[in-house]
């Protein structure tokens, strides 16, 4: 068994079984017990948890028996999680903070447009605060860039849990029984859509349901073009969202869909796991992705499964064969008016301790998670594909997903919404543009 240091951008997969069995007890759960109620108190401290650990998500068994184990060893918490499953976590912790009633701790994504309103608001706790108050977690335990990405006015709302790149695979079979080579540019793609789809096959598991996976689409191919990350990075300064290579992703979208490269109904097979159905089924060859879905793949469709470089579109500046799209996506606030309540702040404290863990990370990593934070762990039997996709996207330079980079929550909304309307044929691509860009320019102050 080797040792080594590892980040998320590099290979890294941990053996399931070794990390359950090391996940029992360790200094830092006791640690964190310490710094609970006194020994001898029999007062329940109440911390609410919001999060999207459940249903179809990979780390669902991972964190409900790290939850229970907290449990046990705190029985001075009355821990209460509150599940809703992705994107209708924003829809809860929006209802709850109008309502007075934000969670204590919750997951959210990192980025300008969602974080700006936690952070004006007065929601979020700064975490130098936390970083303080914690015996076993420290900022160090994490690299520069994972700081850098998420920082809003240069300073720390949110710890970045769960890191990402996109991949696109194809199945071997489906490619073989049609005498088909996988495409590597647009025109080789559109070609092999019409041989497929004269034989039955959907080309392309692909559609978009809040935007997902959809934008994680678009952004591979709006920053093959010149300007395209650029424009990205300017959209919360220059609030401008009418670019040529905005325009372009957008209107190569939608001549994919009037090719039937994509599912017939793009919502329905939209968001990430219904997005897998098709090609977990055979009646897809191709299905781009990210890492959080490599849970709900089929292991016999794995086997027959091959990864390549994004499709290179016809005008293209950047080589998508040198990058992935990707970054920091899901990560823990803490409520800065429960962590300042003397009552709250310890048991805030031991919760986020456990939740921050190595061997947190380390197990959610067997999951098929790629952990933002950098950990020293053994390394032993690793899931064939999973490490398949690591290795594959380790050399790969990682550039934004063009929805964190939008201003605000209002040009999020719009964006999400149209976004599902140009994959489902229902607007044109200037109209969607259109749409979006008149909201990214109400976000100006």
């Amino acid at each position: 068994m080797v040792t080594k240091k590892i980040q998320a951008a590099f290979i890294l997969i941990f053996a399931f079984g070794f990390i359950l069995s090391g996940c029992g007890g360790n200094g830092q759960k006791n640690e964190s017990a310490s710094s609970g109620a006194s020994e001898g108190s029999t007062k329940s401290v109440k911390i609410r948890f919001a999060h999207t650990w459940g249903g179809t998500d990979g780390k669902t068994g991972v964190f409900k028996e790290k939850l229970e184990a907290f449990r046990a060893a705190h029985p001075e918490i009355n821990l209460v999680d509150e599940f809703s499953p992705g994107d209708e976590l924003k829809t809860k912790l929006k209802v709850d903070m109008a309502s007075g009633n934000t969670p204590d701790v919750f997951l959210y994504w990192a980025g300008e447009s969602y974080m700006r309103p936690l952070v004006d608001g007065d929601v979020a706790l700064n975490m130098a605060d936390y970083f303080a108050a914690s015996q076993s977690v420290k900022k160090e335990q994490w690299s520069d860039g994972a700081w850098s990405d998420t920082a809003i006015d240069g300073e720390a709302y949110l710890i970045p849990i769960e890191t990402s790149k996109s991949f696109l695979m194809y199945n071997k079979e489906i490619f073989d029984k049609y005498q088909l080579q996988p495409p590597t540019t647009y025109e080789e793609f559109k070609e092999v859509s019409k041989k497929l789809r004269e034989n039955g096959i959907i080309p392309l598991s692909m559609g978009s349901k809040g935007s997902n996976p959809g934008h994680w689409f678009f952004s591979a191919i709006a920053t093959q073009f010149a300007g395209g990350v650029e424009d990205g990075e300017k959209l919360s300064t220059e609030y401008k969202f009418d670019t040529e290579a905005f325009t372009k992703a957008a209107e190569i979208i939608s001549e994919m869909k009037a090719l039937k490269a994509f599912p017939d109904d793009t919502v329905a097979s939209g968001d990430w796991a219904p997005s897998v159905v098709p090609y977990n089924e055979g009646k897809a060859a191709m299905l781009f992705t990210l890492p959080w879905t490599l849970s709900m793949l089929n292991k016999d469709i794995t086997a027959k499964s091959e990864l390549i470089p994004m499709i290179r579109m016809d005008g293209a500046e950047k080589d998508p064969a040198t990058y992935t799209i990707g970054g920091y996506t899901m990560s823990l606030v803490i409520n800065k008016k429960s962590f300042e309540d003397p009552d709250k702040k310890a048991a805030i404290v031991a919760f986020a301790d456990s939740l921050l863990s190595d061997e947190m990370f380390a197990a959610f990593a067997g999951t098929g998670m790629m952990p933002a934070k950098t950990l020293e762990a053994n390394l032993d039997t690793l899931d064939p594909f999973a490490a398949k996709v690591f290795e594959f996207t380790a050399p790969f330079n990682v550039l934004p997903f063009t929805k964190s980079k939008l201003p605000g929550a209002k040009s999020t909304e719009v964006f999400n919404r149209s976004m599902d309307e140009l994959f489902a044929g229902v607007i044109k691509p200037e109209q969607f543009i259109a749409k979006v860009n008149e909201a990214v320019a109400g976000e100006k102050p």
